[in-house]
């Protein structure tokens, strides 16, 4: 991927040594954020005692104390198949299962860069520095315990088997977590659109076998809650016991809130307290990119007949639009940019190659905690979402090079005929 003329075994190893010794090793030695949610989930299920209960915040944080975490917490938005994945866990003691999750997790990864290498032919050497450019997100993945190498993994395998017609286990694949994080739905788009009818259909049984398991496990009163109350909460951003205003969350919605709502705890000093004007200026941004992403595919799919940038920007798309993203939400671009770096390379499109590059590790390693002090601070505060923006220019490299390749071809048909 990288041509070698930038030294990729010199690269890996100082990235390799800021992943283990701010991700690895922290996960082993103490319980942060976000593990002790699974793990009580996961308790509670267990026991079946309360299972009704998982989205009352405050009975939750208790049950969290409980196994004696004292961490702050909540199951919401969680769908409630995530607490079966970690019944297992809740026999053993918190430290001792996070650090059996930090094992699986340095497992996935070291497949997601089998595949990685395998799908775009890539030495293990460069495949690795790849994955490690996530910076942030690989860390703070290993630090809570999270599932994001395990739903990237998930669509690399389907990716790699849909491209050796192995449609059905690629179904199986792209759907097989899709009930606990729905990210991979985009998965199910590209069989859509390469109208892989087995893929979709294997995809369909899979996540309705795992549901009718956590419906006759769980019940289906807290399914019902999920589905009629937490989901529709979670899209539109209303984060119990969380800060909805927070630049952490690096997305259209905490942005515009920032400057257009005021709240007595919040956001004592927006912009300009304008809440109708967060409102049109939210949907505008999510209508626009999805018109965007629109006009991008229809010329794809008509002047190429290719679908692989078609799911570069269905990824892209959901990432940009998503409610509320943290570090390791961007671990999802290793397929999306894998293949956009791919593209360029066969193309030998070196500016956009470098762009796309710069621009993911940008993402990985700027210092957030330095933009952060802009948020709040008046018109400052766009300066506090600088991976939401980096996102947009990544959305962007990716329409362009989908319109720039229809125009190629078109112009290869023109000259043929």
């Amino acid at each position: 991927m990288f041509k070698r003329p930038v030294p990729t075994l010199v690269l890996l190893i100082p990235f390799a040594l800021f992943a283990i010794i701010k991700g690895v090793i922290p996960a082993f030695t103490q319980i942060q954020t976000d593990f002790p949610n699974y793990y009580t989930a996961g308790d509670i299920a267990r026991r079946g005692v309360g299972v009704e209960r998982l989205y009352d915040d405050a009975w939750f944080q208790e049950q969290i104390k409980a196994t004696g975490m004292d961490q702050q917490g909540k199951f919401s938005p969680f769908p409630p198949p995530t607490a079966l994945l970690f019944v297992p866990l809740s026999l053993l003691e918190p430290l001792t299962a996070l650090r059996i999750v930090t094992l699986v997790n340095m497992l996935l990864l070291a497949l997601s860069i089998w595949v990685l290498s395998k799908l775009f032919s890539l030495s293990l050497v460069e495949a690795t520095t790849f994955v490690l450019l996530s910076g942030w997100g690989l860390v703070n993945c290993f630090r809570f315990g999270q599932l994001y190498i395990a739903l990237s993994l998930s669509m690399l395998v389907s990716y790699y088997l849909l491209q050796r017609k192995k449609t059905i286990l690629s179904g199986v694949s792209a759907a097989s977590l899709l009930p606990i994080k729905y990210f991979s739905v985009v998965m199910l788009l590209q069989f859509a659109l390469r109208r892989e009818w087995k893929a979709l259909n294997a995809a369909c049984v899979t996540i309705a076998l795992v549901l009718c398991i956590s419906i006759a496990t769980l019940g289906w009163k807290i399914h019902e809650e999920w589905l009629l109350t937490v989901l529709g909460q979670h899209l539109q951003s209303h984060l119990s016991r969380q800060d909805p205003f927070s630049s952490v969350f690096q997305s259209f919605d905490s942005l515009l809130r920032r400057l257009f709502v005021y709240n007595a705890t919040w956001n004592t000093a927006p912009l300009v307290n304008v809440p109708v004007l967060y409102v049109t200026l939210k949907l505008s941004c999510i209508i626009a990119a999805i018109a965007i992403a629109g006009c991008a595919l229809v010329v794809i799919t008509k002047k190429t007949g290719s679908t692989e940038l078609a799911l570069v920007i269905l990824c892209l798309l959901g990432l940009v639009i998503a409610p509320a993203t943290a570090t390791y939400h961007y671990l999802l671009l290793w397929l999306p940019l894998g293949i956009l770096l791919s593209h360029f390379r066969s193309t030998d499109n070196k500016r956009y190659f470098w762009l796309t590059l710069v621009l993911y590790s940008s993402i990985g390693f700027l210092p957030y905690s330095f933009f952060r002090h802009f948020d709040g601070d008046g018109v400052l505060t766009l300066l506090a979402y600088p991976r939401l923006f980096l996102l947009i220019s990544l959305f962007g490299v990716s329409v362009a090079a989908s319109l720039r390749q229809s125009r190629l071809n078109s112009i290869q048909l023109s000259s043929v005929r």
